[in-house]
Parts: structure tokens; sequence; C-alpha cells
């Protein structure tokens, strides 16, 4: 037998080399202590927490394409931030997607400005029955007072922290200098800047050279990918792989107090209010919570007259299995293949697809399952 030596680049040409790093043990056990869940990383599958007590400072970016899973993160962090670490929330919301989850805590922009909002709990301003000089307009205010608030936090009142969260962000991100003011000085009042765009472009280099978190999904903007990879000191090799992320995957870019910095993929954002997510069960217990509206819109690819009671069946029930999902979009017309696309880009692996077509297959027979 002929014995080959392969030398270290040949070695590199087979071997599977991650393009972008991975959380370390250490992180990952000091940001599950008092962190968030968002999701698990995308080579390793690790946990991976939101920590703000960690970072730099408490200011994050969500930038992505519309669809790419901006709001479902968005949700998911306003809840999470509130209920598990009791934070203080002010939402701004210029187009009404947040109603059905937040309603409950809606305040009129007067009534705000008249209080000095709760140390915890949920102030939510809908201006989407604005027009859009009046959205500018009151939002403004919005921000004025808590500019003001900010500024009236005593040290001992950055135990618990403050977070503004303002979607379509671009709105302010040009004209409103209070966001700069906040950006900067959030850090020492415990105030914190949640901010949703559809490009990196709509913040300037003020407020990017300021933000600690940077949520990036799906972008096309190639320019944007260029201007992070400039600003976190990171290679464009890092973040090239946002052109072509799948829905609710993200690359998370993080900046640590110590300065150090972190660049890694989360290859599915879980997590949101039950009353907009259904669980989709793997087996018996053990699922993936997926955004009602993503549900939907997968169940409309792929067989459009049928999406909606399909949903509502599983809207009913609170759950529904992998396989009886694949089997009901079988059933009524789809095709094998693009569903077993479809589904993985919820976030299923290959293990738990492969299980669930078999039992859908079974139960529906090989001439839909062959489509």
């Amino acid at each position: 037998m002929e014995t080959k030596i392969l030398t270290s680049k040949a070695l590199s040409q087979i071997l599977f080399m991650p393009s972008t790093s991975e959380p370390d043990r250490g992180s990952v056990e000091a940001a599950c202590k008092s962190g968030i869940f968002i999701g698990n990383s995308s080579i390793y599958s690790l946990p991976v927490f939101l920590d703000p007590d960690g970072l730099l400072n408490p200011h994050m970016l969500i930038v992505g394409m519309t669809g790419s899973g901006k709001t479902f993160l968005m949700k998911s962090l306003i809840m999470r931030l509130s209920v598990i670490r009791e934070d203080a929330i002010v939402l701004l919301d210029f187009s009404g997607e947040y109603r059905d989850i937040l309603a409950d805590y809606a305040v009129s922009p007067g009534d705000f400005q008249r209080r000095t909002p709760g140390a915890h709990g949920i102030s939510y301003i809908d201006f989407s029955k604005m027009g859009e000089r009046t959205k500018v307009i009151e939002s403004s205010a919005i921000l004025s007072s808590c500019l003001a608030l900010m500024h009236r936090r005593t040290t001992s009142a950055c135990a618990s922290r403050m977070f503004i969260v303002l979607d379509e962000a671009w709105k302010l991100l040009k004209s409103e200098k209070g966001l700069e003011t906040i950006v900067r000085e959030g850090r020492k009042y415990g105030v914190g800047l949640i901010l949703a765009s559809q490009l990196v472009a709509d913040a300037d280099a003020q407020v990017l050279s300021n933000i600690a978190t940077l949520f990036l999904f799906r972008t096309q903007d190639r320019k944007s990918l260029e201007r992070v990879a400039k600003n976190y000191g990171i290679s464009d090799k890092c973040i090239s792989s946002a052109l072509e992320l799948p829905q609710g995957s993200c690359i998370i870019v993080q900046v640590f107090k110590s300065n150090s910095r972190s660049v890694f993929t989360v290859k599915q954002v879980i997590g949101l209010a039950p009353c907009k997510a259904i669980m989709v069960k793997k087996g018996n217990s053990m699922g993936i919570e997926v955004d009602l509206n993503r549900l939907e819109a997968v169940a409309t690819s792929l067989c459009k007259d049928a999406a909606g009671d399909i949903v509502q069946q599983a809207r009913g029930q609170g759950s529904i299995t992998l396989a009886e999902l694949i089997r009901q979009l079988i059933i009524h017309g789809a095709p094998a293949g693009q569903v077993l696309r479809e589904m993985r880009t919820l976030g299923f692996d290959d293990a738990s697809l492969s299980d669930a077509f078999s039992i859908a297959r079974c139960e529906v027979g090989d001439a839909h399952g062959s489509r």
C-alpha cells in the first residue's frame, strides 16, 4: 500500500473550515447566567445568549431585508427583556406590527409625556394611524421625553435598564439628533437603543460606531456589508454569508467590555410571545416555535388555497407535529422537494425532516409523497 503524506495546504482543501467563529465555552457560560436565549450557532449548535451586562454598551442594531426575520427577533427581545430581565421598554411603532402582542400596554403620545415610565414594564406607542409628517413630529417629541428621562436617572437606577425600541429606524436616524445623544451617553444612565432598519447605511457613522451588538439578517446590499466589516474591524469574508442567509438566520457581531469581538451565525432565531407563535413538534415534545405569520407565508407559497385552513387548524390546537404539517401540505398538492426546502428555512434539521417525511409518506401514500 502506498503511503501518502498530506501537506497542511492539501489538508485545508479537504477539511471543512468555518469562515465564521463560534462562541467560546466561557462566553456561553457567562452569558447564560443573566442573558436571554437567542438561538443556536450554525456550526456546532451552541446556545447563544444576549447579555447586555457583558457588552461595551447595551445598544443594538438589527439590519436585514423585508421578510428576513427582523420583526420576529424584535418581538422576542421586547418580551424577554421585559419579562426575564425586568427591563423597562419604550416601543415606538410606526406600522402597527406590534399591536397584536402589545395592545394591552398601549399609551398615547400625550399620556406618555405626562407620566414617567416605571422602572419596569412596557410603554407601547402606536403611530400607525397618523400621517407620515405627524409620525415624525410625535416620535421626536417622545424621544425628547426619553432623553430628559435618561438624564434624570441616577447611577443606582442603572441596575434596571430602559430600552428604547425603534422599528423602521430610517424614519428618524437621519434627522433626529436625540438618537445620537442617547447612543453616546445612554450606557452610563442604563439606557439602551434597539434600532431596526433595512440598510446599515441608514445609521450614520457616529451611531454605528457606538453600537455594541449588530444582528445582520439577509441583505443584498454589499456596501452595507463592507461598512460593517470596516466599522467592527472584521474581514469581508466573515460577513459575506449574509447575502445568502435563510429567513430567520442572522450573523451576530458583538463588542465586549474587554474590547474583544465575536462574530458568528445563529441558524434560527428562536422564541416569541406565545400568542403569536406556534410549537411545531419534531416528535412527542421537542420542537421549534414558529411565528404564525411565517408559517402562513410558507404554507401559502406551497399550497395557496389550503394555507389558511392548515394554519387555522394549527392555531386552534396550539401546536402541530412536523409530520402532520408535512402531511397536510403534501395532501393539498405541495411537491415534496419544495416542502423539504421550506421546512429547512424554518430551522428543522435533516434528521428530524427525514423521520417526519417517513411518517407523512406512510399516511398519504407514495403517490403524493413522490411528487
